[in-house]
């Protein structure tokens, strides 16, 4: 399981996917709703319809669910209950580390490569 808001779609994002279908059979892509989206005005800038429909049409991605919860792992975790759960190495701390630990799920997070949808979109404004 992979988990984000994933809006304008990127290489990022996709090498985010390849790496964690490396660990498991199945990719479970856990999406931020639209009422979750915390990116600041215009975003996302695609809705979760239109988010969830370029993500199943991923050769790699085998499942898209969406949070309908603040709190979405409480949500996805606990339904889904992963044997693996990546993200991108950012230096934060996932506030999902205890339920993660608590479920004995493994976590492994993927070197972030230089790749944003916000430094995205800056360099587009700025062109």
């Amino acid at each position: 399981m992979c988990h984000g808001v994933f809006d304008v779609l990127h290489y990022g994002h996709l090498y985010l996917f390849q790496e964690a279908k490396k660990h498991g059979t199945r990719l479970i892509i856990s999406m931020v709703g639209d009422n979750f989206v915390r990116k600041g005005p215009g975003r996302p800038v695609f809705n979760e319809r239109e988010r969830a429909a370029m993500l199943r049409a991923l050769r790699v991605v085998d499942q898209v669910a969406i949070t309908t919860a603040v709190e979405w792992w409480e949500e996805h975790l606990r339904r889904y209950t992963p044997n693996v759960y990546v993200r991108g190495d950012e230096g934060k701390v996932l506030p999902e580390a205890e339920l993660l630990a608590s479920l004995r799920v493994k976590t492994v997070l993927i070197p972030r490569i230089d790749y944003s949808t916000t430094s995205i979109a800056d360099r587009i404004k700025k062109s």
